[in-house]
Parts: structure tokens; C-alpha cells; sequence
């Protein structure tokens, strides 16, 4: 094996190591608590828009809690990012929301997914 396998080798160890331990500290996620936390909460972002309710970025936080645990562990970042932006078309629903309209909403429920936010 060549130097530079061993290295690829223990970079793979070391992020799933990260993984594991990023994994076990998250909560068992119920859609219903988070849905009532966003309702109430959403128009407090900075990101939230007046004139668009709550319905407009529902989709978003669902996507981005769900998505937060398909990827457990995971923290954002651009692979995940550019991930999630692919599948926007088929998980938003019934929202008009643009990938870059919903970005902020998702990318701000997966955080609160991981417990780094409220």
C-alpha cells in the first residue's frame, strides 16, 4: 500500500470517527414538535419575508430536519449543500419556493436538527 492510500485510509477513519461522535449526540427528531416550533418562530428569521406565511417555508424546515437525519452526523457544508439544492425540486411540495428562496429555512432547521440553534 502506498503512501498516499495510508493517507486516504486514515482520512476515512478519522471522519467516520467524527461521524460517530457527532451521530450519538443527536435527539430522536419528531416532525410534529419542530412543525410547531417553525410556526411560531419562522417569522423571527431574518430570512423570512413578510408577506410569505408560514406555508411558504414549511416545506423548507421539513426538508431540512428530514434531510438532517438521512445524513446523521453530517454537518453542512458546500457537498451537502449542492446535495440538497439537487433534490429541492422534488421535496418542496407545493411551495413556489426557489432553491434559493428555501436555502436559509433548510440550512436553519438542519442546524436546529443538530441542537446549534433554537
Amino acid at each position: 500500500m502506498g503512501e498516499l492510500d495510508r493517507r486516504n485510509l486514515a482520512d476515512v477513519a478519522a471522519r467516520t470517527d467524527e461521524f460517530d461522535r457527532a451521530a450519538e449526540g443527536l435527539p430522536e427528531i419528531d416532525w410534529r414538535t419542530e412543525d410547531e416550533f417553525w410556526r411560531d418562530n419562522y417569522s423571527t428569521r431574518a430570512y423570512a419575508i413578510a408577506d410569505r406565511g408560514y406555508t411558504f417555508y414549511q416545506p423548507a424546515y421539513r426538508y431540512g430536519v428530514e434531510s438532517c437525519l438521512r445524513h446523521r452526523g453530517l454537518f453542512w457544508d458546500e457537498h451537502i449543500e449542492s446535495e440538497l439544492a439537487r433534490g429541492w425540486a422534488q421535496a418542496r411540495g407545493v411551495t413556489v419556493a426557489t432553491w434559493e428562496q428555501a436555502r436559509p429555512a433548510v440550512h436553519d432547521a438542519w442546524e436546529r436538527a443538530l441542537g446549534r440553534n433554537d
